[in-house]
């Protein structure tokens, strides 16, 4: 019986360390080959061409607001 309980407590702490010793390694092994991982998923996404397209610059009324807007409304 002694035995028994042993060796069930064996097995159950066995596969719970497995299960965390499994996870740390695969995340270890993810974080120590991010680079390598993300330009293999992520080929265009990483370099991006320039445009050609000329800069965007806002127009002045874009930039504050006309001093009627600021005003509370009228009531009709």
């Amino acid at each position: 019986m002694l035995k028994e309980l042993i060796r069930q407590i064996h097995w159950a702490l066995g596969l719970t360390l497995g299960l965390v010793l499994t996870v740390m390694g695969v995340t270890g092994t993810i974080t120590a080959f991010d680079d390598e991982i993300l330009r293999a998923l992520d080929r265009g996404v990483i370099q991006v061409a320039p445009r050609q397209a000329p800069r965007f610059r806002p127009t002045p009324s874009w930039r504050a607001s006309p001093p009627s807007a600021l005003e509370p409304s009228q009531p009709c």
